[in-house]
């Protein structure tokens, strides 16, 4: 009984100083990683939370670092721990990335530190101030360098037809891959009324609420949902999607509402006319 109320006692203590902001935990971050982030926190020393970005795009792979004052967004947080008396997240948007530049054990993690602080994803909180990022590019874990433009470009054109049957839907999609280069971008119908709807847009993870399938349109993942059975119909060739496996090195996030950029547009039989956000039906389409 004495070497359990032992143990208990050392691992609480453990709790506990993982959560000191004096104690940084450096042989846990691999040592480029720490020198860019304490560089970080030297130019922008007033800020209270800092927040690590992982994710990969056109098969490579970047980290971003931000500060925006005294406020955090949940939806990316993966772990949170003290570093240099600052609050650090970090969030991998591809699963396979994460603890490859930050190893951070349970007994240095403070993720109720941020409950004294708002969270942006509540949708409550209007931020207006300047928002401090540098991007990188990750080409192996002692060689981070400043992200060029021309690291972000995809010189894979996407220009098939494959899945989407219908031509202006193939058109707007392959535009829109080409135009905003997505980490996922999404199709989602929807029926409101005896209408058809068709949601576009970009995400970084995806929802099983709705999900039929995924594809590959030029190497870029694009996910298709509906709120009705496609077997059969007259858009998307449902043989030819992939399973929700593919999808696996990505979170499940469900979102009541688009979290990024998305187009609406009304499926009238084989012509496609584009929600306008003045539009009554825009409200209907958008939110629900």
């Amino acid at each position: 009984m004495k070497k359990i109320f032992f143990y208990i006692i050392i691992a609480s203590l453990l709790v506990v100083s993982g959560c000191d902001k004096n104690k940084t935990p450096k042989i846990f971050i691999e040592e480029s990683l720490d020198s860019l982030l304490s560089n970080f926190i030297k130019d922008n020393p007033n800020d209270h939370i800092y927040s690590i970005l992982f994710y990969n795009k056109n098969e490579k792979q970047f980290m971003e670092i931000t500060s925006f004052g005294k406020l955090y967004y949940s939806k990316l947080v993966d772990k949170v721990f003290y570093k240099d008396g600052k609050l650090i997240c970090y969030y991998s948007i591809n699963r396979s990335w994460a603890d490859s530049l930050l190893n951070i054990p349970a007994s240095l993690l403070c993720t109720d530190s941020l409950k004294k602080y708002d969270d942006l994803s509540t949708g409550l909180i209007d931020y207006e101030g300047p928002l401090n990022t540098r991007t990188y590019r990750i080409f192996s874990k002692g060689k981070i360098l400043p992200a060029k433009e021309d690291d972000f470009v995809c010189k894979v054109i996407a220009s098939d037809t494959n899945v989407i049957k219908n031509e202006q839907i193939n058109n707007i999609l392959n535009s829109f891959i080409n135009e905003h280069n997505p980490i996922i971008t999404y199709i989602r119908f929807k029926h409101i009324k005896n209408k058809r709807y068709m949601c576009l847009g970009n995400d970084i993870s995806y929802d099983k609420k709705g999900f039929i399938g995924m594809f590959y349109r030029n190497g870029r993942i694009v996910v298709l949902y509906s709120d009705i059975n496609m077997a059969d119909n007259d858009i998307v060739e449902t043989k030819l999607l992939k399973s929700i496996k593919e999808l696996s090195d990505y979170h499940i996030v469900h979102n009541e509402i688009p979290v990024y950029f998305q187009e609406e547009y009304c499926l009238k039989r084989d012509d496609l006319t584009e929600v306008s956000c003045n539009d009554p039906e825009y409200i209907k389409v958008h939110f629900n």
